[in-house]
């Protein structure tokens, strides 16, 4: 059964850098305006938050970190590269993701962790529509 075949998404961004898609082509940052506040601190802002609708194709990844992965840093104090780094990654399994992001993280800076290190991989796939099939009528829920 087909729930959705729509290609747009929506975000509200609550203060974290923003996502990155990856799909053929260029890795780029999703634009989802102002990140506002954080979640909990709703209060503090003059103006309410807003939603960000954007392109979401089959066969793309989508990919939120925290700021604890932006603002890692190595023993020289370099920040860790996250837009290149997602270059490398935009033709690997969706599943090695967050696996891959651990581990160069890690390496990146040495183990040496001073912030939350948060991954959100969210993947797209192409949506199995197909109108001559009747859902099916014997599931039932199981509460």
């Amino acid at each position: 059964m087909c729930i959705d075949t729509s290609t747009q998404t929506q975000a509200v961004n609550c203060g974290h850098p923003p996502p990155h898609l990856l799909k053929a082509g260029p890795v780029a940052p999703v634009p989802l305006g102002d990140p506002g506040v954080p979640l909990g601190l709703a209060d503090l802002a003059s103006e309410p938050r807003t939603v960000a609708w954007f392109p979401f194709p089959p066969d793309a990844t989508l990919i939120s970190c925290s700021d604890g992965v932006t603002e890692a840093r190595n023993a020289t104090g370099v920040f860790y590269p996250l837009a290149e780094r997602l270059e490398a990654l935009a033709h690997i399994s969706s599943w090695r993701v967050a696996d891959y992001l651990a581990e160069d993280l890690s390496r990146h800076t040495a183990g040496e962790h001073r912030d939350d290190i948060t991954a959100l991989v969210v993947r797209r796939t192409a949506p199995d529509c197909d109108a001559t099939r009747a859902p099916d009528s014997a599931w039932r829920h199981p509460l």
